[in-house]
């Protein structure tokens, strides 16, 4: 029966209706006794006239009682009155979230502050044991001082069957009331059609994750102001949330870093995978609500740390930063931290955030990573009970890094050839012959097993090399569809762990493979950078660091992922101690290396390219309509007003370079064919066209990688002879290449001003890199730019400013470089 205004129910005055639910009618009524208002809501006959479910009921309305926080609606009592059965409840006066909604999207320092409350009340709920199950937009009440109220939680246990509860036909679906649609073998599906997990959907028993699936619903339906999965029917809603993805490119692009990974994680269909619990949330949120960090004035000096350009930075080109190593449990129970500290930039050396090389020795007590000294990048060794690090003496320009089986050598790639050095001191050894692969182009991966054998991917291929010196041998060559990447050994000695990333799903994953090749498995339904430590697999998935158990035996996985660490690189590196050691990323002090952003100079973000993500090389054409870009291996064209990408090359390409009108895009490529590399020319977003080999090899075309064409067309600069001179080739006449810089200095990145008279590049000429300047064509005195060490310069349009970055990661502005 519905109520009236004017109605009593025991000692409660009913004042007006307020709505229907899957559960009942709500009213707002005034509690006589006590003077204040409340909201009432009576019973479907469903649940008041059974027996057993309104005891059930009974008992889980007292623990809900048992709740008290200041986002939680609070429940008063239970009122039998008048052959009818009541929640009293308290009365929250504000708009529900789904009145907010339909307005339009929620500006994102609107929306964190709502989401954090939300998370709060489904963290103190978890705590006690209750699941909401029913989380959704309507049941959020957001008052005038921007306060939140959740309410129902945990009502959806005692909702009735579906034949009961079938929605109108003029209800919203989206909307729906708390719905069981149909038993299944698993149980019963309950909640709201558009807001269930997919485990909900499929009747399966739930858990706190079930709730954290819905909270990623609402507040990215709060951010974008439409609605997640859609459908014409109920059927339709829960086809969507089992299959569907959600529309990531709706996001505003103020969106932080921190709240698209928490969405992400959030909404994993998999629930293993999915966001473990509130609390998370809420740090997450904290973080994306820190005010940005620097420093909005101009130093005295006339060297202006500047913490973003007004263009497309990669972060990716940011050196610095800190490796973090944690230890896990020794027990078979899932790991634990047991020891985490970091390893952070010193005066003497920044830890590389470009290449991401580093390895654990086997014993866990040494770590060797890329680091950035006064020489230059070279191999660095840190003992874990020390405070410092130490170079490896002839370790220039390293790439991919692998320990020995027995923790006294360490190999690498560098200069074409893998090397291996003893760590506790002397000169590096040669186990390759010169050229003996990628035409100099550094390794991406590299394994070293018991029996010498060591598997190292690089540009061209995947290959397999011997300690003792073997010419290497390609196993595979790398395609535009397929790329493999050996990422560790297992105990054995006779398996390894391979990592598979293909544009066809049934062929990506990560493998466990015979040395022989005479077996090859699947672990792992997605390509990672695994690892095994301790009787578990190591592995990243969506920057998360996760340890599952490992039966060395049959080779499979059992049990639960553990997540070991949160926002890690894919890059990392496991002991047979234990210790396991990564980079962070979206710390405080480092940005996120693995996207695009468009920043102001005061450093506030502007906008992402989500699409983008693990792209580095980017650079704008001359009308500032599109990016160049390489990423996965290709080159791509990022048109910016339509948000549209499209692959320029489809075998492979690097350090692209955009011509003065933006027709063409130059850049380089390791032929599989020879070890001649090539600069292309092809036109944007038009797909690759012939390899146009414009440096010849007598003018080091066999190492060449474009770096800018000078505005007026007529010059193309590049790095030639393992990218230690820097070499100009005229586009007209004789295109005769001829060196500009050359000697036993390393100069890299030359950049041509805007009027042509100036060209910027790198040198290690005094030590370090520093930034320099220098006349074109003629030459002349080269005047340094940088004070403390700098690279990737780039020129302000009007050619009145230099921009480069230093050492630590600072993008620095040089207003005044002569």
């Amino acid at each position: 029966m519905s109520l009236t205004a004017g109605q009593r129910l025991g000692p409660y005055e009913i004042l007006s209706a307020l709505g229907a639910g899957g559960m009942g009618e709500v009213y707002r009524a005034r509690d006589t006794k006590l003077n204040r208002d409340v909201a009432i809501k009576v019973l479907l006959p469903e649940v008041a006239n059974d027996t057993d479910r309104l005891a059930r009921f009974r008992r889980e309305a007292q623990v809900l009682a048992s709740l008290n926080h200041p986002n939680i609606a609070h429940i008063h009592g239970l009122e039998d009155a008048n052959g009818l059965t009541a929640l009293v409840l308290e009365f929250v006066d504000g708009e529900d979230l789904a009145q907010r909604i339909a307005r339009g999207p929620i500006p994102v320092d609107e929306a964190l502050p709502i989401a954090r409350q939300i998370a709060e009340a489904l963290e103190a709920a978890h705590d006690h044991g209750i699941i909401h199950r029913d989380l959704k937009p309507a049941n959020i009440e957001v008052r005038a001082d921007g306060s939140v109220k959740v309410l129902d939680f945990g009502l959806a246990k005692a909702v009735p069957q579906a034949s009961s509860l079938k929605p109108q036909a003029d209800e919203s679906l989206a909307n729906s009331p708390t719905l069981s649609i149909h038993a299944t073998e698993a149980g019963i599906i309950l909640g709201t059609a558009a807001y269930m997990s997919p485990e909900q959907a499929a009747g399966k028993a739930v858990d706190k994750r079930s709730d954290l699936w819905a909270f990623g619903v609402v507040l990215l339906e709060m951010l974008t102001g439409r609605q997640v999965f859609k459908g014409e029917t109920v059927s339709h809603l829960i086809a969507a949330v089992l299959k569907d993805e959600p529309d990531w490119t709706t996001l505003p692009v103020d969106t932080p870093a921190a709240i698209r990974r928490l969405l992400r994680r959030c909404l994993e269909k998999d629930r293993t995978l999915r966001l473990p619990d509130a609390a998370v949330a809420r740090l997450e949120i904290d973080d994306a609500m820190k005010p940005a960090r620097g420093d909005d004035g101009i130093a005295p000096s006339r060297m202006r740390p500047w913490a973003a350009v007004a263009s497309f930075v990669a972060g990716g080109l940011v050196i610095g930063g800190a490796v973090w190593v944690l230890a896990l449990s020794s027990s078979a129970t899932p790991p634990v931290d047991a020891v985490r500290f970091a390893i952070h930039d010193t005066d003497e050396v920044i830890v590389s955030r470009v290449q991401g090389d580093m390895a654990l020795s086997p014993d866990g007590r040494m770590l060797t990573f890329v680091g950035f000294g006064k020489d230059g990048p070279r191999i660095w060794v840190h003992e874990l009970d020390s405070l410092g690090a130490r170079a490896l003496p002839g370790t220039e320009a390293p790439f991919g890094m692998a320990w020995s089986p027995d923790g006294r050598s360490v190999a690498f790639a560098s200069y074409g050839r893998l090397r291996k050095v003893v760590v506790a001191g002397g000169s590096p050894e040669a186990i390759s012959p010169p050229q003996s692969f990628a035409g100099g182009v550094g390794a991406r991966s590299m394994a070293w097993g018991p029996d010498g054998t060591i598997f190292f991917a690089d540009n061209r291929g995947f290959w397999r090399a011997s300690a003792d010196g073997a010419t290497p041998a390609v196993l595979t060559m790398r395609s535009a569809d397929e790329v493999h990447d050996a990422t560790g050994f297992l105990p054995d000695g006779r398996h390894f762990l391979l990592s598979v990333t293909s544009t066809d799903p049934a062929k990506a994953g990560t493998f466990v493979s015979a040395v022989d090749g005479s077996d090859r498995h699947r672990i792992l339904d997605f390509p990672s950078w695994a690892q095994y430590a301790m009787g578990r697999l190591i592995f990243v998935r969506e920057r998360i660091l996760y340890a599952q158990p490992f039966d060395v035996s049959s080779l499979q996985l059992s049990g639960a992922a553990v997540p070991l660490a949160e926002s890690a690189a894919g890059r990392f590196s496991a002991s047979n101690s234990g210790s396991v050691a990564y980079l962070p990323l979206d710390s405080s002090e480092q940005p996120n290396v693995s996207e695009l952003v468009w920043m102001d100079r005061r450093g506030v973000v502007l906008g992402r390219i989500d699409q983008a993500a693990g792209a580095t090389a980017p650079t704008l054409s001359a009308d500032g309509r599109r990016l160049a870009m390489a990423l996965r291996g290709d080159i791509w064209s990022f048109e910016l007003a339509r948000s549209v990408m499209s692959k320029v090359t489809t075998d492979n390409g690097a350090a692209p370079t955009w011509s003065p009108d933006g027709k063409r895009i130059l850049f380089y490529r390791s032929l599989f064919t020879g070890l001649k590399d090539v600069i292309l020319d092809t036109a944007p977003g038009s797909g690759e066209k012939a390899a146009i080999a414009l440096v010849p090899a007598d003018g080091n075309g066999d190492h060449a990688h474009p770096n800018d064409i000078s505005a007026d067309g007529r010059y193309l600069a590049y790095e030639g002879n393992d990218a230690r001179d820097i070499w100009v080739m005229p586009l007209t006449g004789d295109r005769i290449p001829r060196p500009f810089i050359e000697g036993p200095s390393s100069e890299t990145q030359p950049m041509f001003s805007p009027d042509g008279h100036w060209l910027a590049y790198s040198s290690d000429a005094i030590g370090g890199f520093e930034v320099y300047v220098q006349r074109f064509p003629d030459g002349g005195a080269r005047i340094q730019v940088s004070p403390g060490g700098g690279g990737s310069a780039r020129w302000r349009r009007d050619g009145k400013e230099l921009f480069y970055l230093a050492p630590n990661g600072s993008l620095m502005a040089v207003p005044d470089w002569v």
